[in-house]
């Protein structure tokens, strides 16, 4: 009786191993397999496209703390500045804010109160600090969300680890430069860093929980944005709707309509096409470039620059971008000539 017994159960472990055989099969023909049997990406040949595609949005949002700085210089509240912009950005994206289920809106919200936070604290820093020295303490962001992992219990690689290091240093030597003194506004640029770090790593877990969202969750974060900007907005203007009278200057107008739907909207949506190509890796490595861009579109436009000992810093915490992401570019890049691709 024991060994009919036995001899039974050995069937049905085979049984079930032949069903999971057959289940994956069907997986894999049906495409809801996981990443495993994914199509590779940039299988359409569009390789350097969608990476150039990132690159203008590292433009794009490089000219931000410039832009932001010139509407405050006009005496533009902080918060009506962001109001008026983040408002244009959310309307521009509402027509992709109801695609997904209420459980994709709430997440997006939640993405964009932390976004909320690193923009705030951006245009409340430059309301005291330059614009460019504002775009290199935000580039921090890249070496604060391996930290955050860490501090998850995910753990931290080497290369990060001398990363941080870089980005300290070179945030110690940008604010000893010899350009501008440390202000308070530095102090608040800091929570760009923090607020798009945490930011990133919940966007992070849910496009892998809703793949195929992007968009909808893109809308509902700017909505987000949008939401507190209004409150900070409110309560900053005495508890009245703030006066928006300054439309009427062509100049801040176009600087308003210029950050809400081109660096904000169109630098989103753009970054959504693209990272259905590129890995989040690859990606940071570009938006590395983004200070660059915002130091000399300062210097146009503001005519702002860089002492070279603040130059040195920034090379620092460039070079600390790099560190934190380079190797997994590299491994990338490696795999996919063993590919052939």
């Amino acid at each position: 009786m024991l060994d009919i017994q036995k001899e039974a159960l050995a069937e049905l472990d085979e049984d079930e191993e032949h069903m999971s055989i057959v289940k994956l099969s069907e997986l894999t023909h049906s495409g809801e397999a996981v990443d495993a049997v994914a199509p590779a990406k940039d299988e359409d040949g569009n390789y350097w496209a969608y990476r150039g595609l990132l690159a203008l949005v590292a433009v794009l949002w490089g000219t931000n703390f410039g832009t932001v700085k010139f509407v405050q210089n006009a005496d533009i509240s902080a918060s009506v500045a962001a109001l008026s912009r983040f408002g244009i950005a959310a309307v521009a994206m509402s027509p992709f804010l109801f695609k997904g289920d209420k459980a994709v809106f709430k997440a997006g919200f939640e993405c964009g109160l932390w976004i909320a936070l690193g923009y705030i604290t951006q245009a409340i820093g430059l309301q005291s600090t330059d614009a460019n020295k504002s775009a290199f303490i935000c580039s921090l962001t890249v070496v604060i969300v391996p930290l955050i992992n860490w501090l998850r219990g995910k753990g931290i690689q080497w290369n990060n680890g001398i990363a941080a290091l870089l980005a300290l240093l070179g945030t110690g030597v940008l604010e000893l430069g010899d350009s501008s003194v440390p202000t308070m506004g530095d102090l608040w640029s800091l929570g760009q860093a923090f607020g798009f770090g945490i930011a990133f790593t919940r966007i992070e877990h849910y496009m892998e929980k809703f793949p195929g969202q992007a968009l909808s969750l893109a809308a509902s974060q700017l909505l987000a944005v949008a939401t507190v900007s209004l409150g900070w907005a409110v309560v900053d203007s005495g508890g009245v709707l703030p006066d928006l009278s300054f439309f009427g200057t062509p100049s801040i107008a176009l600087a308003l309509g210029y950050t809400g739907l081109i660096t904000t909207a169109l630098a989103v949506y753009l970054e959504t096409i693209a990272l259905q190509r590129v890995s989040a890796a690859e990606m940071s490595v570009i938006f590395a470039t983004e200070p660059l861009w915002a130091t000399g579109f300062a210097s146009v436009l503001l005519g702002e620059t860089l002492g070279p000992q603040a130059a040195i810093g920034a090379v620092f915490i460039l070079a600390a971008c790099l560190t934190a992401q380079g190797p997994k570019v590299l491994e990338l890049i490696q795999a996919r000539k063993l590919k052939g691709e």
